[in-house]
Formats: structure tokens, C-alpha cells, sequence
């Protein structure tokens, strides 16, 4: 991205390629606690389908996993106090190589709660996490979680850590408050580059309260402002956007949260805010259309505001229109919770939050409407799928919807905390995590799919990181944070995500859709024929020598097929056309020369990692 890591990048590369390991070291109305959370009154459409917000019945599958009571509501206050952990940084050991960065394939992990050193910091854990990236110069990004200094206690802080070389590199400078209680972590930059952290903030030394406080940064993360109180009192699942459009909203700040009826705008950068009642409470996100009208998504809904772009205007209610999310051959009652589907990827906390975001890319599509959120199976036993639909009329009405995930209706093939974000020309990328390969709730792989026909037909899926076990480092409170957090640019996806690699919750950056580093979308580079894709995943053939089957992964079934595409040495070092019995084989044509003999069997073993689908602890 024109930062300056061309050396680090070439270093990383080499010993991938000596050491061939996976890390570059090596190798309706829900009650919710006493109060009702109310649909919203719908003017048109209505609300359809079964949605993944099913936390009436949560509490007691958190009960039955933990052995012990879970109180409501969801955002629970630490019942342990703030105990310092003093800095964990032992020096470097002479020939030690830091494992920060972990690999599936082209796709590379970079941890962002590291010591000094770059080394990860062992027995501490971070999840929920929320990232910023500076518009005006894109090398410039910070990631935000809920850092826990211990696993051993409850008790989280607002974390934080920033880059400068595009998230190559990161520096974890602690949390914003310490010893004060940080939770809900929701991170947005403005169209000049200042980053903005939403957290829910208490000081417990004064009683206060767990109140929406926002931070400022006019460096990119490296330091930031004290705090402006958004709301003086709890307010749980916040969610922030902030107005890049160029209009007469432009830098407005915009605030829900799920435990409130109400939203917060502020026109001067976050120093002050207004509040507004005809916000209705539900968890999801909020987006900004191209002429600065205001949108917010629920599990299956989404509503539209009037006048929030407009300095000393009231905020109102303009309308909500539901939206089916029935993609299953068979549907089964909302009722059923998610107890019924066997192990919970994570059984205290959501599965994931519905997004949404209005197209801008001034073309046929601009001011579409796009939202991504999840759907139950029931009948079929598929207990939830990635959905997406989409409005070409402002949100008035919304299309079927379309599932974005494309294995089989199958038991225990969960895809959770999906995730999605809009490039400025209009491709629309998604993440989730997705238990497809194992079939068992607590495995997960990160998988990425992405749309270039405004979410009509999506990719291929692709797993993009290694396989980690969710219910690994859990922080006493049995869950892996909330949500993840993607921003897209025209050329990839930036995504900060949790998972347990290193047999804890950590945090990651990873860049996804320009593994060949060219400056341009795989997509791009595929469609104009800069690169083959002979095994069909949508993935430069050049980005992942060895590959056969597709699946980001170089294990034993590409072994056996290396062994069924070998060939005799071509007798001038050069075959034209090629001796290997199909097209595919050309993947382990490491030297170009049109055979596959024993340089490039010696090749493709420097790219065998059966350890990428396989967990490491």
C-alpha cells in the first residue's frame, strides 16, 4: 500500500519459503433481563424470517456450559477488581525469531496485542475488536478490543494498538484508561484522518457509571485525547459511524446502543453531543447514504431517519422495513435455542450482529442499501448461515434474500460473527467465522467471499486463516467477545478479527484480496487475464504454488495429486506444450519448464502445511 516494508516483506517471504511452517517464526418483543426490547413501528414492510438474536434463551445454555449463573443483561460488570500485571517484556534470546504473524496459504495473521518485541504476551487475552483506517493516508490504522491483562479475571479494559505501515507492524500501547473498566469497543476515522474509540468506560475507584465515553486521536492511535462522557449512564452493545460523504453532514459523529431509546449526534468532532428519542432498541450497526441520510440494521430490519445530516435539525423516525432471511429447505420455530444445535462456537456471547452499508460508488448502484446478518436452519439441522439483502429503492423494499455461504445444509456447520464491509467501488466483501471442515461448534476457520454485482452472486468461499478453537483462552466470561470489525478499500479487505492461535484469545490484522500485492483485486487480476486461477478458489494461481484442490491449504490430498501429475524431466529443460496429464498440475510447475519432476517436488515441500487445518496446541 506504498508503505515502507518492502525489506520486512522480503524477509518474511524467505523464510516462508526455507522454513515452510504456518507462522513465520516456524516453522416481536424479547424480554432481556427486566425490561422488553420493542420492534420498531414499521410504516412499510413488515418483519420476517428467523433471525440469529435469540438471547431469550441464552441464559440458560450459558448456565448449563458454565455451571454456574450468568447474570443479564448481556454486558455483565467485572465481579473481579483491577489487580496490575506488571510488563511482561523478557528481552530477546540471541537467534530468536518473533511469532506474530500466522499464514493459511497467500493470507498472513498479523498479531496486533504484542509486547515491545513484536512476541505475543502469554496469559493475557483480547477479543471484540474494532478497527480505523486513515483515509488520507491508509498506512495509518488502529485496532481497538477488550483487553483482559489476565485470563484469570473478568476484568477488561479499553485496549489499543496502532500501525504505520499498514498493519505489517504493530504497537500495543495499552489500554486508554487503565484500571478502568472498558468494554464494547467501536473504532471510525473521519474524512481528514482523526480516529474516534467508543467504549464503555466506568471507574469503579468512583462509582461511576459504565457510561459511552468517546476518545480521540489525531495521530493514528498513537496517543489520544481524555475522554468526552457520550451518555451519562449504561448503555450496552454501542455502535458509532461517522459522515465521510462530503455533504452538509460531513465529520457528524452518530451513536446507538441497544440498551437505549435513543441517538446521539455530534457536530464538532466529538467534544459535545445531542440526543434524539426515535431510535428503537436493537443490536446492529449504522451506515450513511451518499446524500447523508441515516441508517440503522437489526436482525432483520432496517430503519431509516430523517434530518440527521442537517446542524440544528432533530433527528426523527422516517420509516423500518423488515426483510425475510428464509434460505432453508426447512424452517422450525424462532423458539429453538441454540443449545438444540450441540456445541455453541460461543456460548456467552452473540454469534454475530447484522451490518449495514449504503452504496457510494456513483455508478448504476449508487445508494443501493446492503445488509449482512445471519439465519437458522432449523429444519435442516444447519444451525446458522451467513444471509445477505440487498434495496435499490432507499430501503422500502429489499430483495430475496441470498445465501452467502455455499456448503451444504449440514448439522454443525455454523458460520458466526459474519462480518462485512463496502469498498468505494461498490465491491462488497464478508467474513465469518465457519465450522464447515469439522462439523463440531468450536472449530472455526476465518472464511471470505466477496460481490461485484452489488451482492446479486458472491465468490467462491475461501478459508484465510488457520483453524482455532474457540473455546480456548477464555477470559472468565466463556466467550470470544461479540463481533470482528472489516474496512474495505478498492483494492482489499482490512479485517481485525480474534482467535486462538497461540492457545489464547488474541487479536489479528489481516489483509485480504490482493495476495499477489500488485496494487489491484484478485478479481481484477483474474478477469483480465494477470493471472491464471486453475484450481477455481479465486485465488491467483501464483500466490499459492501447490495448491491442486483449492482450499488454501497444501496438505496430503495435494501430495497424492503432486504424485498423479508427475512427469519425466522435460529433456531440454523446457516442454512446450507441457507433459502433465491436466491444466491443475501447472500449480506444481514451481520452475515454469512444462514437467514436474524432483526440483519441483523439492519446491512444493517448502509449501506443504498440514498444520494450517489442524490446531496447533
Amino acid at each position: 500500500m506504498g508503505c515502507a516494508n518492502a525489506g520486512r516483506i522480503v524477509i518474511s517471504v524467505l523464510l516462508a519459503l526455507l522454513l515452510g511452517g504456518g507462522r513465520d517464526d516456524a516453522p416481536a418483543s424479547v424480554r432481556h433481563g427486566s425490561r422488553t426490547l420493542q420492534s420498531p413501528p414499521f410504516t412499510r414492510g413488515d418483519q420476517r424470517g428467523v433471525a440469529f438474536d435469540d438471547r431469550a434463551t441464552t441464559n440458560v445454555l450459558r448456565s448449563a456450559y458454565t455451571g454456574r449463573a450468568i447474570p443479564v443483561p448481556h454486558e455483565q460488570p467485572p465481579s473481579d477488581p483491577w489487580i496490575p500485571v506488571p510488563p511482561r517484556h523478557p528481552p530477546l534470546v540471541r537467534g530468536e525469531v518473533v511469532p506474530s504473524v500466522w499464514r493459511r496459504g497467500p493470507f498472513r495473521s498479523v498479531q496486533v496485542n504484542v509486547d515491545d518485541f513484536g512476541r505475543n504476551i502469554p496469559g493475557d487475552a483480547g477479543n471484540e475488536p474494532s478497527i480505523a483506517i486513515d483515509p488520507t493516508n491508509p498506512c495509518k490504522m488502529a485496532i481497538g478490543w477488550r483487553q483482559f491483562d489476565s485470563v484469570e479475571s473478568n476484568f477488561r479494559q479499553a485496549g489499543v494498538g496502532y500501525s504505520q505501515d499498514a498493519g505489517e507492524t504493530w504497537f500495543f500501547t495499552g489500554s486508554l484508561a487503565p484500571g478502568i473498566f472498558g468494554s464494547d469497543p467501536v473504532l471510525a476515522s473521519d474524512g481528514d484522518g482523526v480516529f474516534y474509540y467508543l467504549s464503555l468506560g466506568k471507574d469503579f475507584g468512583n462509582g461511576g457509571e459504565r457510561e459511552p465515553r468517546l476518545f480521540r486521536s489525531l495521530n493514528g492511535g498513537a496517543t489520544w485525547d481524555t475522554p468526552t462522557q457520550v451518555i451519562p449512564f449504561f448503555a450496552d452493545k454501542p455502535w458509532m459511524t461517522v459522515d465521510t460523504t462530503g455533504g452538509s453532514g460531513d465529520g457528524h459523529i452518530y451513536i446507538m446502543a441497544e440498551e437505549i431509546v435513543q441517538i446521539s449526534r455530534s457536530t464538532d468532532r466529538g467534544l459535545t453531543f445531542e440526543h434524539f428519542t426515535p431510535f428503537t432498541s436493537t443490536i446492529g450497526t449504522l451506515a450513511i447514504a451518499p446524500n447523508g441520510d441515516l441508517y440503522q440494521s437489526g436482525p432483520a430490519r432496517i430503519i431509516k431517519y430523517n434530518g440527521a445530516q442537517n446542524p440544528g435539525t432533530e433527528i426523527t423516525l422516517d420509516f423500518g422495513t423488515g426483510f425475510s432471511v428464509l434460505v432453508c429447505p426447512k424452517t422450525s420455530s424462532i423458539e429453538m435455542s441454540r443449545a438444540a444445535f450441540g456445541i455453541d462456537p460461543n456460548p456467552t456471547g452473540f454469534l454475530g450482529q447484522s451490518w449495514i452499508a449504503v452504496d457510494k460508488s456513483g455508478g448504476l448502484t449508487d445508494g443501493f442499501i446492503y445488509v449482512l446478518t445471519g439465519g437458522k436452519c432449523l429444519g435442516s439441522g444447519d444451525p446458522l448461515n451467513t444471509i445477505f439483502v440487498r434495496s435499490t429503492d432507499g430501503g422500502t423494499s429489499f430483495s430475496d434474500p441470498v445465501r452467502v455461504n455455499d456448503d451444504p445444509f449440514l448439522p454443525g456447520a455454523w458460520q458466526w460473527f459474519f462480518t462485512m464491509s463496502l469498498a468505494p467501488n461498490g465491491r462488497i466483501d464478508a467474513v465469518w467465522n465457519d465450522t464447515r471442515r469439522y462439523l463440531v461448534g468450536n472449530l472455526s476457520e476465518l472464511y471470505y467471499s466477496y460481490s461485484i454485482d452489488a451482492g446479486v452472486t458472491w465468490s467462491k468461499n475461501i478459508p484465510v486463516s488457520r483453524v482455532f478453537d474457540s473455546h480456548v483462552g477464555f477470559p472468565e466470561d466463556f466467550k470470544l467477545g461479540d463481533y470482528y470489525h472489516m474496512i474495505s478499500d478498492d483494492v482489499a479487505a482490512n479485517v481485525a478479527y480474534a482467535a486462538t492461535f497461540n492457545g489464547e484469545q488474541d487479536v489479528y490484522f489481516l489483509r485480504i484480496g490482493d495476495c499477489n500485492d500488485n496494487g489491484t483485486h484478485d478479481s481484477a487480476d483474474i478477469a483480465d487475464g494477470t493471472s491464471t486461477d486453475l484450481n477455481g478458489n479465486t485465488v491467483p494461481d501464483e500466490c499459492e504454488r501447490g495448491d491442486f484442490t483449492g482450499d488454501i491449504a497444501v496438505d496430503l490430498v495435494d501430495m497424492l495429486v503432486f504424485t498423479v501429475c508427475q512427469t519425466k524431466p522435460c529433456p531440454d529443460d523446457s516442454c512446450d506444450p507441457p507433459l502433465y496429464p491436466a491444466p491443475v498440475c501447472a500449480l506444481g510447475d514451481f520452475d515454469a519448464d512444462g514437467d514436474l519432476d524432483l526440483r519441483d517436488f523439492a519446491a512444493f515441500q517448502t509449501t506443504y502445511d498440514l498444520a494450517a487445518v489442524r490446531p496447533t496446541w
